[in-house]
């Protein structure tokens, strides 16, 4: 499963004006409501904020994936976004994040969930998709990294 396949273009924002990690997680649940078939913004912003209390999903090098299946949702929502200042989303290597996937997926189907976030873990643990993500000026240019730079 590739990230750009999962992503729909109003699902992604580049350069968010978010500042604080609540803020961050509301705008992603923003863009989370935009995919089709997701009607439940409040009840996610729940249930994520919650995630985050167990533990920080920053996973250091600028990049957070906050995620969460749930039993109410039935196919897999993927948003994204970028902060160009960086946001404090108490990563595990204590530095701000920029780069920001969620992914909200069916309680059901937690394989295709754990193969998403893999590949999202694998795909960013290279600098320079970091860098050329946090470099692109627009939606389409961004979603064109990550197509060119994923396994085929």
């Amino acid at each position: 499963m590739k990230l750009s396949e999962s992503l729909a273009e109003n699902a992604v924002e580049v350069q968010t004006r978010a500042s604080t990690k609540q803020e961050a997680l509301a705008q992603l649940v923003a863009l989370v409501e935009r995919t089709d078939g997701f009607a439940d913004a409040d009840s996610l912003l729940a249930e994520i904020s919650e995630r985050e209390e167990l533990g920080s999903t920053g996973i250091g090098k600028s990049v957070a994936i906050p995620h969460v299946h749930l039993e109410n949702v039935h196919e897999m929502h993927v948003a994204m976004m970028t902060s160009s200042s960086g946001i404090d989303f108490d990563a595990i290597d204590d530095e701000p994040c920029r780069i920001f996937i969620m992914v909200v997926a069916p309680d059901s189907d937690r394989e295709q969930y754990l193969t998403l976030l893999a590949e999202i873990s694998r795909l960013f643990r290279n600098e320079d998709v970091r860098s050329e993500v946090l470099a692109a000026q627009s939606v389409p240019e961004l979603i064109e990294v990550l197509r060119k730079s994923e396994t085929p």
